[in-house]
């Protein structure tokens, strides 16, 4: 006889199925309906529309410049254009990527299709011409971005100011003053 192996009593036994000897009707009531409501908001939820983002790489590519990340790049650092840093990349929202490829001209020449970056520059920004002064403050702090001779101060970080004298003075959050010097029409017609 063999040791290991198990005495006839002590088998299990499956116990046998019953109930499914006739069809029965499946109910079609109110929770059934609350169920499939709540199944379709779930699907609902996750197609909801998803933020999309560009990598700076692939923006600079979209743009028609010789030198597009660099720019890029300056507008972030000055806070012109937000934009989130991730491991690798920073990474600007759908919606400032949008506004920033309708501003270039692609089909236009070079002047021309600068023409639309200074208008959106100026939607964003308060215009001035550059100083010397104030280019060395934008520099060191990173707090604003010259390009062609002007001065690009953004509207989330300075605010206008006019002092007792009459004179405009541009305000930074961290109390850097750049004195407003009256900028060429075209210019101050585009920032306004």
């Amino acid at each position: 006889m063999d040791s290991y192996a198990a005495p006839a009593s002590a088998a299990l036994v499956q116990p046998v199925l019953t109930g499914f000897d006739a069809v029965h009707a499946v109910e079609r009531g109110a929770e059934a309906e609350r169920l499939a409501v709540a199944s379709r908001r779930a699907v609902a939820a996750d197609r909801r529309a998803r933020r999309r983002y560009w990598s700076v790489r692939d923006l600079s590519r979209r743009l028609w410049l010789g030198r597009g990340y660099e720019l890029l790049r300056e507008l972030i650092r000055a806070g012109i254009l937000p934009a989130t840093r991730s491991a690798r990349s920073w990474w600007v929202d759908d919606e400032d990527a949008a506004g920033l490829v309708a501003a270039f001209e692609d089909r236009a020449g070079k002047v021309r299709a600068f023409r639309g970056l200074e208008r959106w520059l100026g939607e964003r920004c308060y215009v001035t011409p550059l100083t010397p002064e104030a280019e060395t403050l934008t520099r060191l702090t990173h707090s604003g971005f010259a390009w062609r001779g002007m001065l690009y101060l953004p509207r989330a970080a300075w605010t206008q100011e006019v002092d007792a004298s009459g004179a405009t003075q541009l305000r930074h959050r961290s109390g850097a003053v750049v004195e407003a010097a009256e900028a060429h029409d075209s210019v101050m017609a585009l920032a306004a």
